[in-house]
């Protein structure tokens, strides 16, 4: 897994979106691109740590891993379409 920058995703186009099934619903939890190997995993910020005072917001880290990309698009281990997208700003 190789960590990436924001100017790495100039060109890419999102593929698909991905989210932990968790009850009834499936939150977003990952971006796909369509190269087959980067993705951005949306993470929970930590409590104590709040910049933007809001509980929905999330700490974007950008990855290049072929072999983990292959395993959210085939929607392994409890991983599928997100169904709730109204939490999230943007």
């Amino acid at each position: 897994m190789k960590q990436l920058k924001f100017s790495d995703l100039i060109g890419k186009k999102i593929s698909a979106m991905r989210g932990h099934k968790y009850k009834k619903t499936c939150e977003l939890k990952y971006i796909l691109f369509d190269d087959g190997e980067t993705y951005i995993e949306l993470n929970e910020q930590d409590p104590y740590d709040y910049h933007d005072c809001n509980n929905s917001a999330r700490s974007i880290c950008i990855y290049s891993d072929s072999d983990f990309w292959n395993k959210l698009n085939n929607k392994e281990n409890e991983i599928d379409e997100p169904t709730n997208l109204s939490i999230y700003p943007f």
